[in-house]
């Protein structure tokens, strides 16, 4: 079953029970996923689906930031609820030791004399998506040094 279909009957489920937060979050993602599908004028694969996901759940967090800086605690705890909906549908990220392992492998292939934005592309190519780049770019940065 896609991913896409799983969203589909979560949406549905929340419905049936009357969860407002789960199924306002979940027209919001099935939304923009509408909208990608619209745009590519074709399904989106898992993968695709997924970048979606991701680009919500950035958005989220940035607006948790924000939320911070504004002292809005009430907006906080209702986006950090949006966010552990929408990270369910993502996999597990990598722990540091696999990164480093990673890091240590590309850059072995590579050399340690490479610029840094081609490691670094390098490396995010071999995770595929499984961990944050920001994450991945300190370890990089903490490896390099």
């Amino acid at each position: 079953m896609s991913l896409r279909t799983d969203i589909l009957q979560a949406r549905d489920q929340a419905m049936k029970e009357r969860n407002t937060a789960t199924l306002s979050t979940l027209r919001i993602l099935y939304s923009q996923i509408k909208n990608q599908e619209i745009e590519t004028k074709s399904e989106l694969s898992d993968d695709a689906v997924m970048t979606v996901i991701k680009k919500q759940v950035k958005q989220l967090k940035d607006s948790i930031v924000e939320f911070r800086k504004g002292n809005r605690e009430d907006l906080i705890s209702a986006v950090e609820k949006e966010l552990k909906i929408l990270t369910a549908y993502l996999p597990e990220d990598l722990p540091d030791d696999e990164i480093n392992g990673i890091i240590k492998e590309t850059l072995s292939t590579l050399g340690s004399d490479t610029q840094f934005g081609v490691v670094m592309g390098a490396v995010m190519k071999n995770i595929g998506g499984r961990a944050d780049g920001a994450r991945v770019r300190t370890l990089l940065q903490a490896q390099l040094s």
